[in-house]
């Protein structure tokens, strides 16, 4: 059987790709002239980032459904040749990303288990074992063992582990608010004489209250903790059981040693029960966004009016393929992505949360989740296949959580360092005052032990870009890494084919360099069919289908053999002896033929987006640089950008040199971001600090981007930069609170000026102060309304 000649996978039919990204990737790596291992290392990597959730399986590549594949990244071990069982699950007790990759951690590091993931958002993992080695039980003790809970569905059904977890968190308060009320009489033996008798009675019962705690309140997290401190994984979880474990070591001796008015059992019960606290308010917050995410796909239809032989019938989305007819009428939602046939009214609000009509012209793209204002509109599924705008959305969103996708944030790694700190400090603390007054050091290296929080920095930026991902979903912008949004742009690329210009090109002329044949425009259309591009869509409308073979794309040259002869169509270089007619000057030229000579000229000329004024002037204004990097002509490209007043363009172009362009501005030290729509533009969508992708643009752009368009317009991304300055200068205020409050706070525990109770209570100060300051924005840009 043959297979893919990029992923390898078996193939069903015959071909040489198993799917659409599959042969992005192939050209794009074809288009780079790598050789060797560089070659397969870079298709390796683009596999990964392309499908973040693996390759694809040839039953899936049937359905087309490239953002719905299972992850194929594996763990630390080599995944052996024989055949392995699969094990999908729910995991309940993650409160925060942090926790899936410490799952992640331990699963990979089981003998015989290989293909982990885990996803933080939805709760689930996957992975692939062998039978002869462990079994389910084994990996479910795994989990269980660093502090989180494997179920399964019918599990969760009978309501048992969201009930279970009620109980615990109700028992730990109440557990919680005794020992509050019985630590009233410790603090009042500092200026009081307590009787004997109730200080026995009151020191077993704290004694009791505060061991009890961390068994029936916070066993997860206790695990958790020391899972991470006998691996070397400081997070938040150590520092607290460190913490809760040193003031219950000194509570415990000073009730043994009979010095009554230095119990600090209470300190173990807060210390667990606000974090516990904490924990429950952000799943309960990351539990609301994925309801969120996912409550978007239940506003689409779950069938499609199909046109077909002039009679209505309705599809299943599933069955609906490339060349179906749609029909939409008023106030239903588009189901999948189509080309409008006719001019329509439409509603974006479902995705971006801004209710307003925007006006589109028949030959524009519409994503899914757009809804029809006024009449009825009809669209055709584009020919490179069935896509839906509003899955890729909320996938990407979901994907963002899974341990495949690390990024290591600035908080992440303070984190590895800070908890060994702040232990390295508690111990001087204590070796300081050890021959002078012992009870002393001990009292002040528990208070530096409970007053370091290292989870204010663990949290500084990721709520802050979670925040920030749906707010700027109103600009018409979905942002797939969110991690872009931590860089502010100096200098803005732009391509003008389907960027700043309409992506409608019309054919202005055809010049004829032979007789003119029907045969060959028949042969010229069906290269360019199934080609999601611009100008590709205009010349597929020139002739009828012909049978193609061999059809090859790299950058702008298509090639293929029709009846035994190889065409090519492209750029004038294909052809280096044809002089372009003076009159067709101005306009942007195809070029088609065979390999011996060139048989006709295609003039094609396409409008300015109405906004790309307005839009360019205001980044202008806002102090950006802005560039105009396209593929076409220089008589075209500086007609366009002297419209646009733009004075930094450059033409004819390819991927490669638009890549290397955006490299020299980045070795200036410039912020880059890049705006596209073509598989030319992949390369430096990846390249930029910041790639934007165009609605309607082809897959290898919209795949290769952080970010896409989900409106058909820019005008939102007037107000982006401005947007990015005050998302970086909230998650910096974040990190200036964190270090602050830990600076003074420790600061003040080893002076001796604040008491544990003190500084428990400071610690969930600290974070309220980080996770109000993340979700309350002030003045930030609101989204720039479209066409009314």
């Amino acid at each position: 059987m043959n297979t893919c000649i990029t992923c390898h996978n078996e193939l069903s039919s015959s071909g040489q790709f198993c799917c659409h990204g599959c042969q992005a990737i192939y050209t794009i790596v074809s288009s780079m002239k790598l050789e060797g291992t560089k070659k397969d290392e870079y298709v390796e990597r683009l596999i990964s980032s392309i499908f973040p959730e693996g390759t694809p399986t040839p039953a899936q590549q049937n359905q087309g459904e490239l953002s719905s594949f299972s992850t194929q990244l594996g763990g630390g071990q080599s995944r052996p040749a024989k055949e392995l069982s699969e094990h999908d699950f729910q995991i309940a007790g993650m409160v925060c990303p942090a926790c899936a990759w410490i799952i992640h951690y331990a699963l990979s590091r089981l003998k015989g288990v290989f293909n982990v993931n885990v996803n933080f958002i939805n709760e689930h993992a996957s992975l692939e074992y062998d039978p002869m080695i462990l079994g389910k039980e084994q990996i479910e003790e795994c989990i269980t063992r660093v502090g989180y809970r494997p179920f399964d569905q019918d599990q969760e059904k009978q309501g048992g582990v969201g009930q279970y977890n009620f109980y615990r968190f109700g028992a730990g308060w109440f557990l919680t608010l005794n020992a509050m009320m019985f630590s009233f009489v410790v603090y009042s033996a500092e200026n009081h004489t307590v009787p004997p008798i109730i200080q026995m009675i009151c020191s077993i019962l704290l004694f009791i209250l505060a061991t009890l705690t961390p068994f029936i309140a916070t066993p997860g997290l206790m695990r958790s903790g020391f899972f991470q401190i006998t691996h070397g994984r400081f997070q938040m979880e150590s520092l607290i059981v460190l913490s809760s474990s040193a003031a219950w070591l000194y509570s415990t001796y000073a009730l043994l040693t009979g010095q009554f008015a230095s119990l600090y059992f209470e300190v173990v019960n807060l210390l667990l029960m606000i974090t516990e606290t904490g924990n429950l308010i952000s799943s309960i917050f990351y539990q609301r966004l994925y309801r969120r995410i996912v409550a978007i796909r239940f506003h689409l239809p779950q069938k499609a009016r199909i046109i077909s032989s002039g009679s209505i019938t309705f599809k299943p989305l599933k069955e609906i393929c490339s060349g179906d007819l749609l029909e939409v009428h008023e106030g239903e939602i588009v189901p999948v992505d189509g080309i409008l046939l006719g001019d329509g009214n439409f509603d974006f609000s479902v995705i971006t949360g801004e209710s307003e009509v925007v006006h589109l012209e028949a030959g524009r793209f519409v994503g899914s989740g757009a809804k029809v204002i006024g009449g009825k509109c009809q669209f055709k599924i584009p020919d490179h296949g069935v896509s839906s705008r509003v899955e890729g959305i909320i996938d990407s969103t979901i994907a963002g959580f899974n341990t495949q996708r690390p990024h290591v944030s600035l908080g992440d790694k303070i984190g590895r360092y800070f908890v060994p700190f702040v232990f390295l400090i508690a111990v001087s603390t204590l070796l300081w005052h050890f021959s002078s007054d012992l009870q002393t050091g001990l009292t002040r290296a528990i208070c530096v032990l409970i007053i370091a929080c290292p989870c204010a920095f663990g949290i500084a930026e990721p709520l802050v870009i979670i925040s920030a991902i749906n707010r700027i979903r109103k600009f018409g912008i979905h942002f797939y890494n969110g991690n872009a949004l931590t860089t502010v742009p100096d200098a803005i690329v732009f391509d003008k084919t389907g960027t700043l210009t309409l992506a409608r090109p019309k054919i202005i002329e055809l010049f004829w360099l032979h007789e003119k044949k029907q045969q060959h425009l028949d042969i010229l259309a069906s290269l360019e069919r199934g080609i999601n591009h611009p100008i590709a869509n205009a010349l597929s409308a020139l002739g009828e289908h012909r049978n193609i073979v061999k059809k090859e794309q790299i950058n702008t040259t298509i090639t293929g053999e029709c009846d035994g002869v190889t065409y090519l169509v492209g750029k004038q270089n294909l052809f280096p002896g044809i002089v372009t007619p003076a009159h067709l000057e101005g306009h942007t030229l195809v070029f088609f033929g065979t390999t011996s000579e060139c048989l006709l000229i295609i003039a094609l000329e396409d409008e300015i987006r109405p906004e790309s004024h307005d839009l360019v002037e205001g980044l202008m204004k806002a102090g950006k640089e802005i560039y105009l990097c396209s593929g076409d002509r220089k008589s075209v490209v500086e007609r366009t950008a002297r419209a646009l007043k733009i004075t930094n363009f450059n033409w004819e172009m390819t991927g490669q040199s638009k890549k290397l362009f955006i490299e020299s501005l980045s070795r200036q030290g410039r912020k880059v971001m890049m705006i596209g729509d073509g598989i030319n533009d992949t390369e430096s969508l990846i390249a930029a600090d910041i790639g934007l992708a165009v609605l309607g643009g082809q897959t290898p752009a919209a795949m290769s981007a952080d970010a896409i368009f989900i409106t058909p317009n820019l005008k939102g991304l007037s107000a982006l930069p401005m947007a990015l300055d005050k998302i970086r200068s909230k998650i910096w205020q974040n990190y200036g609170w964190a270090f602050l409050y830990n600076f003074i706070g420790i600061g003040l525990s080893i002076s001796g000026k604040l008491s544990p109770s003190f500084c428990a209570l400071g610690m969930a100060i600290s974070n309220c102060v980080v996770i109000a300051n993340s979700f309350i924005w002030a003045n930030f840009p609101g989204p720039t309304r479209q066409n009314s």
